[in-house]
């Protein structure tokens, strides 16, 4: 355990440094860092859902998850997930309040939204960090720098980005500092370590907790009452002013939105045919020639195709590379047919119609087989 100084100068911590501590770095060997996504958005619900299932989501169980959204679309939401292993969390219930950022987290926050590597090394102690556009965070610990391997394992995205190379623990504790005094609160908002029952808790502390508490009941109950009372003498007056003119034009607001849910049911279908008529379109120009489909869902802008390719592979390329289609991939392993040397595949897509080009299918062309 470790302090930093605001010069960047480092020295061991104290039992009373660590009690005392408002800004805790969490190091890599203490945590589990993953990437996943999730069909919902309240980062409450992502919570809770993870600390249900841990076993899906981490090798070792704890109570600590900090999490950080990274993107959401209609689909759901991309997250940054961080599983704190037990002991570091023993350390970290010994605080009342702090901020406990894992090491890789914080180094997303000097990224800035620029797609970059951070090579650290610690006397031949390696930390390799990809940081994307988003401020999602890969990472692994090794005794040897495998650069070429790392951006092989992280994909595209990381085989041509700049690295930022830091050498010694005196250099890379004068860069956590700079990153940490450019903090913004909303940044690290995710990462507040907060416990009530904190042995470390200091009596000062409470008594002022205590009578902040105190002052926000009392402003609580006096605008309960008097926001209330205030709402009701409005609505009094506008009742008064209401007139048979204004409730007349009310009748008859409300039989215009009852007309136009009317006509959004009867078009609706009409528009959601349409869209499956451009992606059956699309799809026959994309499945070659050979290829089957014997079953084809589609559900809301979720589409999934079952059938037999010669190449799998290359079918979920030309799907990914084919505009409107979003997040191709497959919904159950490609098997080999040794009869027909075929790939037996399932895949699933996103779709929007509005995005997909409309060119037309010459007869005789490439198309969808039963």
């Amino acid at each position: 355990m470790l302090r930093i100084h605001r010069d960047g100068s480092v020295e061991k911590a104290s039992p009373e440094d660590i009690h005392n501590a408002r800004v805790v770095i969490v190091g890599k060997k203490h945590y589990f860092e993953t990437i996943k996504q999730f069909p919902f958005h309240k980062l409450k619900e992502i919570k809770s859902a993870v600390l249900l299932d841990q076993e899906a989501y981490t090798p070792f169980p704890t109570t600590r998850c900090y999490i950080r959204k990274l993107q959401q679309t209609g689909e759901g939401v991309r997250v940054n997930l961080w599983f704190i292993s037990p002991e570091a969390v023993n350390m970290l219930e010994k605080q009342f309040l702090s901020l406990a950022i894992p090491e890789t987290a914080l180094l997303s926050f000097h990224s800035r939204q620029i797609t970059q590597i951070y090579e650290i090394d610690l006397a031949g102690k390696y930390l390799l960090s990809w940081v994307g556009k988003i401020g999602d965070v890969q990472s692994l610990t090794s005794d040897n720098n495998e650069l070429d391997g790392f951006r092989r394992a992280i994909g595209k995205d990381a085989m041509s980005c700049p690295v930022v190379r830091i050498a010694g623990l005196g250099d890379y504790a004068v860069f956590l500092s700079g990153i940490i005094q450019e903090l913004s609160f909303k940044w690290v908002v995710s990462f507040v370590n907060f416990n009530l029952y904190s042995v470390a808790l200091d009596p000062r502390q409470l008594k002022r907790g205590l009578l902040g508490m105190a002052g926000s009941f009392l402003l609580y109950m006096l605008l309960s009452v008097a926001i209330p009372y205030s709402v009701e003498k409005k609505l009094e007056k506008e009742d008064l002013a209401v007139s048979a003119s204004s409730i007349e034009l009310v009748e008859k607001q409300n039989q215009m939105d009852m007309a136009m849910k009317k006509q959004k049911i009867l078009t609706d279908p009409i528009g959601a045919y349409n869209s499956k008529y451009i992606l059956m379109t699309v799809l026959r120009e994309v499945l070659p020639a050979e290829a089957r489909v014997s079953l084809l869902t589609i559900s809301d802008n979720r589409v999934e195709i079952r059938g037999t390719t010669p190449s799998a592979t290359n079918l979920l390329t030309a799907l990914s590379d084919t505009k409107g289609i979003q997040n191709a991939q497959f919904a159950a392993p490609v098997r080999k047919d040794n009869k027909t040397s075929q790939d037996t595949f399932v895949l699933s897509f996103g779709f929007t119609g509005k995005n997909l080009p409309q060119s037309p299918v010459p007869d005789g062309s490439q198309g969808i087989k039963d």
